[in-house]
């Protein structure tokens, strides 16, 4: 990710929900990424 990206922006860059970026990433309820944080992304794995 770089500075200013959106779980938004990137759900729509790979055609996923940003629900499916936050289950992937057990995040729960936090939509916010800490600095170093990693997130997994399945492109077009849509549920």
């Amino acid at each position: 990710m770089r500075p200013g990206e959106t779980l938004g922006g990137l759900a729509r860059r790979y055609k996923v929900s940003e629900n499916d970026i936050v289950r992937w990433n057990s995040m729960g309820t936090r939509r916010l990424l800490l600095k170093g944080e990693s997130l997994v992304i399945y492109p077009g794995q849509n549920s």
